[in-house]
């Protein structure tokens, strides 16, 4: 099963809106990632808008992992 994973250092960030719904998800730069959220660049962009809007996350907890 050679070459399925790639070095890819990545964290799990879970995040919390102003009306307490949680967001988690992957990324390898999770500042840049929130401040994509808070602008509402997202894919779940529709989330973000009906359930807390844009600006309104906060970084609530990170997993770290690297790929080998």
């Amino acid at each position: 099963m050679a070459g399925l994973f790639f070095n890819v250092t990545y964290k799990v960030y879970i995040l919390q809106n102003l009306k307490g719904m949680f967001y988690i998800g992957p990324s390898e730069n999770v500042e840049v990632r929130l401040k994509q959220h808070n602008a509402g660049f997202s894919k779940w962009r529709c989330f973000e808008e009906t359930e807390g809007g844009r600006g309104s996350y906060q970084i609530m907890g990170l997993l770290h992992s690297s790929g080998s």
